[in-house]
Formats: structure tokens, sequence, C-alpha cells
């Protein structure tokens, strides 16, 4: 005898309804109920499976994990243990994933610990998390951004011409295609021609990754290089000079900017030593950068012997190394020093004064000082004395260009062309050029 709706509990709701009673009781949805009930039944069973294989990794990731590395193989083999970890988590993530979309027929029927298996997470709604990826949905990959289909051909033909644009400036090298290894593509072409880019100095250098791409960087030295065209002797070799109002300089920053040599400033008269100067010495040295001494001349204090003599004592009087390069004078202006232009001293008397420093010094160190000015000082303070060809030219002209010479020299060796952001120079020549005068 079948009971009443009163007397059966579970068709006390259905029974509300003569049509729900009815479907209720038809084959066909029994048999969905029961199809559904298998399904979730072997989604517990993947999920379970999931977690006990992550517990059998688990040791082992934390061995590979703790023993010491060599050359990457320990962690090449935990990213691949981890790949096999996220692979197993999929199924649990499938069946989390079938599980919410399926739902439960009613509360005692669902298994709480679907909620919180492996890496499961919910995916985002605008994305719903697909069977084929869930390490994706698991590691909180941001959802994609509803497509646009104007925009995406717009892009694409930007990307297009863009790629047209950089085979045409910067074509890849043909080594690609011949070893078979991934190379860097050449620079593009500047618009005006530059000289020959100067040697690297004799030190091991770290070797850039290469990329497809490169991005590009900007010449800062474009516009004093053009000037003097490709194959020209002038301007080639980059460098530098500091004092210690420069304080601590970052050298790793500066050879990075092409400076592969530096002066700094060593004495000055016969009362004042640079405090920075031990520091920049060896610190540019350590970076690769060739390097020389330089004392400010004061025809005012004392006389030219003496301060020869205190500049080799105090830093200048370094040797042919083949990375010391000769000491400089650096005779300027005497408004640098709060004096007089020409230091209250006539032509004769400075060219004599001059005279003075470098004769002492070059017996004291064997080696020809650099002479450091500026064409319109020399010219208004010293004249025309022509004494002093045989000493290294080193001049100051911030115009664009050297410009002429003063009296007696027919080349250059140094050009300060900026003092932005601090005093920078160009050596007239090669690199083995310059390395020749860090010899003598």
């Amino acid at each position: 005898m079948r009971p009443s709706a009163s007397q059966n509990p579970k068709r006390r709701w259905f029974g509300v309804s003569p049509l729900l009673d009815r479907i209720t009781r038809a084959p066909w949805f029994r048999g969905a109920r029961k199809k559904a009930a298998q399904v979730r039944s072997a989604q517990v069973r993947s999920a379970e499976t999931a977690r006990a294989s992550a517990a059998r990794l688990a040791p082992l990731i934390r061995r590979l994990i703790t023993a010491p590395t060599r050359s990457g193989h320990g962690m090449k083999a935990v990213l691949g243990v981890l790949a096999v970890a996220v692979a197993l988590a999929a199924p649990t993530y499938t069946a989390l994933s079938s599980h919410n979309e399926l739902g439960s027929t009613s509360d005692d029927e669902a298994d709480p610990t679907l909620g919180v298996v492996g890496f499961a997470q919910v995916a985002p709604p605008d994305r719903p998390a697909s069977a084929t990826e869930p390490h994706k949905a698991a590691l909180g990959t941001p959802p994609r951004a509803p497509r646009d289909e104007a925009a995406t051909d717009d892009s694409a033909r930007s990307s297009e011409a863009a790629s047209r644009a950089d085979r045409r400036v910067a074509p890849s090298s043909k080594g690609a295609a011949a070893g078979g290894k991934a190379v860097a593509e050449a620079a593009p072409k500047p618009t005006q021609p530059e000289p020959t880019a100067e040697p690297q100095p004799d030190q091991p250098t770290a070797t850039a990754t290469p990329t497809s791409k490169p991005t590009p960087t900007k010449n800062p030295y474009a516009a004093h290089e053009a000037r003097f065209g490709p194959g020209n002797k002038w301007v080639r070799v980059r460098g530098m000079d500091v004092a210690s109002h420069q304080g601590y300089v970052d050298w790793d920053y500066w050879w990075k900017q092409g400076k592969r040599f530096v002066f700094i400033k060593a004495t000055e008269g016969t009362s004042y030593v640079n405090p920075f100067y031990k520091h920049a010495w060896d610190g540019s040295r350590k970076v690769g950068m060739l390097r020389g001494a330089y004392h400010f001349g004061r025809p005012d204090t004392s006389s030219g012997a003496a301060q020869a003599r205190y500049f080799v004592a105090n830093g200048g009087g370094g040797k042919g190394d083949g990375w010391t390069l000769p000491g400089v004078l650096d005779i300027e202006f005497g408004e640098a020093v709060g004096v007089a232009t020409c230091y209250n001293r006539s032509p004769q008397e400075l060219a004599a004064w001059i005279d003075d420093f470098v004769t002492t010094y070059e017996k004291l160190t064997g080696r020809k000082a650099i002479i450091y000015t500026n064409t319109s000082w020399w010219q208004q303070c010293v004249g025309s004395h022509r004494s002093f060809e045989d000493n290294p030219l080193w001049i100051a002209n911030y115009d664009g260009q050297v410009g002429p010479l003063p009296p007696g020299w027919k080349r250059h060796t140094f050009w300060q062309y900026t003092d932005t952001p601090l005093d920078q120079n160009y050596f007239s020549g090669s690199y083995a050029e310059l390395k020749q005068l860090a010899s003598k």
C-alpha cells in the first residue's frame, strides 16, 4: 500500500503539486539523479588521488629545496616537480569547477572537503576557469579583458608596421641563422656618421644576455662625435675629471656610461690635498678606468718647483704602468680661486712659472706633464710663448668644438667639452694610443 504524502517525508514538499510528484517518480528523472551521484563520486575520488599524490611529492620537494644547488640544476628540478604537482592538481580543480556548476541536490549530500583542495580557487566571474588551464586559475592569473575587435585590428596593424620599420632600421645579425643562437639586433643607425667605436680595456667584462629586440639607447655624445665624421682621429675615447666637490663618485655608473679614463684632482698650491683622492683613485681603477692626477696651479702662492714637488708627494707621482696617465698641471683663470685672472703675474713670469713646474715634474717622474688650460686665458696671460709644445695639451672649450689652440700646439690630446653634470672629456686618439700614453 503506497503511503500518503503526509506519511512520506520525501513526498511532503512534492505533494503540493501532482505534476511535480509525477516528474520525481519518472524513470528518466531517477536515472539523471543516479548519474549525477556517480559523477560527484568520481570527482571526490579524483580529489583524494590528487591529495595523496601531493603528499607523496612533499618530502621530495623539501629535500630538493634544502639541498645545495649547483649551476641551477637543483632549482630546475624543483620547478619540474612543482609542474608535476600542478598537473596532478588539475583533476582536483576540474572536480571543484564541475561540482560548483552542478551543485548539490541537498545539504546532506554536499562534500565539505571540496571547498579547500590543493591549489583550487574559484575562478573570476568574468572568465570561468577551464579544465585545460587549472594552474592559471590556481595561481591567480588576472582575467582576460574583453576583446575589442577594432582596437585589436589597429594594434595589429601598428605592430606590423613597427616590425617592418625594425627590419629596415635594425636588421638582425646573420649569426642567428648560421649558429642557431639568439643574438641582439643591431642598434638603429644615427642620422649622422659616428667615429669608430673605442676599444674596450684589457679586463674581463660581463656579457649581456642577447635579446631579440633590444631597446636602443640614445647616445648623449652624438652631437659632438658627428661633427668630426667617421674615421677621424679626433674625439674617440670618452673620459671625465673629478674633484672634491663630487664627493664619492659612483664609478660603476660612469663606466656603464662609456667613460674609460678619469683625471682626479690631487693637490692645489702647497697646502691642499683632496680628501676624496684615494677613494676616487682606487674606485676608478677597480671598474677598469685609466686614471691620472692633476694639480691646480697657484702661481700667486709659491714657485712652480715647490708645487711640483708637493704634487708628486701627494698622489701625482704615478709611473707609466699602462693604467696611470701622466700628471696634469691645471693652469687657468684666477677667478676660480678668488684672485686676479692672471694671478697678478706678467706673461713672462707665468711662462717661467709653468716651465719651472713641468721641468721639476719631469725630473722627479721621468714623464712629460700634461697642461690643462683654455685658449682665451693662455693668450691673455701667457701670450705667444711656444716652449711647451712637447707637453700634451688638454684644452677646455664648451662651444661644441675644440676651436683654436694656444700658440705652439698643433694638436690637442684631451678635450674637455662640458661640465654638465660633471666635467667630461674626449681623448683624441684610439684606446690603444691612450694605453700607450699611460705606459710612458
